[in-house]
């Protein structure tokens, strides 16, 4: 860049010296290369007036003179022309290209003379108008009162401090905190619509969290449902407690029992509902060896009600006994029947003590197979007529 220097004494001014200055002049406007048109200063809207001001329009520096009756939108455009001058030989030559500008309600659309194109344009409304703080410095920095409704930072940007929002953070591919040794926490919403949040090792994914748009979720284990939560409740292939409570059941170490229930007749229910919580079909409750035994130790039947014992039946108390009760006839009616009863492998009957007929009130000891022995330590008292 060259400085016009004048010593004392007087000096020629060569062309040189006029184009030195004017280069000096246009390095200044190069600032604004690339931004689009705006208003640099002045231009302030008070009504239908237009204070005077300066704007950067089609890539110059220009002078507006101003309005005093506005009719919005107001159009600033650019006006461009040649203008002559004498040069030796008194022959008219191009001396200078004036840009200019000038207002109207619309733009001209006439070809501009110089740059055989159609005059650019700052439009002006009576709310707003592009000025050098959203158009210049909005071009290169995150501005903390800005006109518009949002801001576009077109790379990455990082925040040394903490970062607060006051209203809704809003992301279009990803919300992540990174931590150390190559973890990270992201949570993303995935093509079919399923928001997930998921933890990843030097970027793959390790176990997620799926919030489905049918409203349930699943835990993931790299690509593998774990469970998943529904409306009906928690589905998962394999679940390790020491201690849960279910309704009024509590499971404990080895123990099942009812913990809710404050009467002495709060009990474990088994088996009272069927089909999908429904009473259509019948159910079997079974207990077995621990060995995989075939015939289970213990087999309640609900289609016939009928309770199985596959071992020894070993009744162990003081004194209590057994009570066998029809609950269906008194005793002042013979249909109060109840029979103990002795069968072989093929359910044959072999031998039967007790009421065995609804005609009588006879109790009868039966033995189909062979003879009935009776071997007391004293003697055998039979009393009746």
């Amino acid at each position: 860049m060259k400085e016009y220097i004048a010593e004392t004494g007087g000096r020629y001014t060569y062309s040189d010296d006029i184009l030195n200055l004017q280069e000096l002049a246009l390095s200044m406007s190069a600032v604004f290369d690339g931004c689009s048109d705006f208003i640099i200063s002045g231009c302030e809207i008070e009504g239908p007036r237009v204070s005077p001001g300066y704007v950067w329009l089609g890539g110059k520096v220009r002078r507006f003179d101003g309005c005093a009756d506005a009719v919005y939108p107001y159009y600033i455009y650019e006006i461009n022309r040649h203008e002559s001058v004498v040069y030796a030989n008194e022959v008219n030559k191009r001396g200078r290209t004036c840009y200019l500008c000038a207002g109207a309600k619309a733009v001209p659309d006439t070809v501009d003379p110089v740059t055989d194109k159609l005059p650019a344009a700052i439009e002006v409304t009576e709310s707003y108008a592009p000025r050098f703080i959203d158009k210049f410095f909005g071009r290169y920095a995150v501005l903390l009162d800005t006109p518009f409704a949002r801001q576009t930072v077109k790379k990455d940007l990082v925040l040394a401090g903490t970062f607060t929002g006051q209203k809704e953070i809003s992301s279009k591919t990803a919300v992540s905190v990174s931590g150390g040794n190559g973890y990270m926490l992201k949570g993303i919403v995935k093509a079919d619509g399923h928001a997930a949040i998921g933890a990843y090792l030097h970027g793959l994914l390790v176990n997620e969290i799926v919030i489905r748009t049918d409203g349930t979720f699943s835990f993931m284990k790299q690509g593998k449902e774990l469970a998943r939560v529904t409306e009906d409740g928690i589905s998962c292939g394999t679940s390790l407690n020491e201690n849960a409570r279910i309704g009024a059941v509590r499971i404990k170490g080895y123990d099942i029992y009812n913990t809710s229930d404050v009467t002495d007749e709060g009990c474990i229910r088994i088996n009272y509902h069927g089909t999908e919580g429904g009473g259509t079909k019948y159910r079997d409750f079974a207990v077995h060896d621990g060995k995989a035994c075939t015939t289970p130790v213990l087999k309640v039947i609900g289609r016939t009600a009928t309770l199985q014992v596959g071992g020894l039946l070993s009744l162990q108390s003081t004194g209590r006994g057994i009570d066998i009760q029809n609950t269906a006839y008194t005793k002042d009616n013979a249909r109060l029947t109840n029979l103990i009863t002795w069968r072989d492998s093929a359910a044959a009957l072999l031998a039967t003590v007790g009421f065995d007929t609804a005609d009588s009130f006879r109790f009868a000891l039966r033995n189909v197979l062979g003879d009935i022995v009776l071997a007391p330590l004293g003697a055998v008292d039979v009393l009746g007529t």
